[in-house]
């Protein structure tokens, strides 16, 4: 279970984005070797003391491959192995697809675009067998977080196994930046991770 909550989980003008050419749709994610998230999570479980930790997420690889981006990046968690994740970011989304350079059993669509709102897809991961997670856009909205204010894409999601509610988490994705704030349900267990700080690379 801790396992599967781990997975699902990663100063500025008024509103901050990386650039994005004017021609081209933005992509939600970050997207340049050398860029940097620190994020804040506070987790609160009952009867057990709740907890504040950091993690800094860096992008260490990215590739062009058949019109979208696989961008990798190394989160400094403190349970070993530190893993490299790999993403899709594209026109048509955010995609997470790989651990350690191999297709993981989490494979999932976390965003998909162009965003209108009321749109919703599903995931349909291998671990735990039988789970199925739905996705809802939301829409935009500007919100604040230790990092600053941010347009960003509000996606709601359910996790369910064998029909039963498991979980549920909302997230934000800025364009340029990627997730900015992430709220996590799970039974006994409520998380909040939002960005501290994004420094783009040079």
């Amino acid at each position: 279970m801790r396992f599967a909550v781990l997975a699902l989980l990663v100063i500025c003008p008024p509103y901050f984005a990386a650039p994005i050419p004017k021609d081209k749709p933005p992509l939600y994610y970050a997207t340049k070797v050398g860029d940097k998230r620190v994020y804040e999570r506070r987790t609160h479980e009952p009867k057990v003391a709740d907890t504040t930790s950091e993690n800094t997420q860096l992008v260490t690889k990215v590739e062009e491959k058949d019109g979208h981006l696989l961008v990798t990046i190394r989160p400094d968690i403190t349970v070993p192995p530190r893993p490299d994740l790999t993403f899709i970011v594209s026109q048509k989304g955010l995609f997470a697809v790989a651990i350690n350079g191999m297709e993981h059993a989490l494979s999932r669509q976390l965003l998909k675009l162009p965003a209108k709102a009321g749109d919703s897809w599903e995931s349909n991961p291998q671990l735990p067998k039988g789970s199925r997670t739905t996705y809802t856009m939301i829409g935009e909205e500007v919100i604040e977080v230790p990092a600053g204010k941010f347009k960003a894409l509000r996606i709601e999601s359910e996790w369910r196994v064998g029909g039963d509610l498991n979980g549920k988490q909302t997230c934000w994705y800025a364009p340029g930046v990627g997730l900015v704030k992430s709220l996590n349900e799970f039974p006994g267990i409520e998380q909040v991770t939002v960005l501290k700080s994004f420094t783009p690379g040079k």
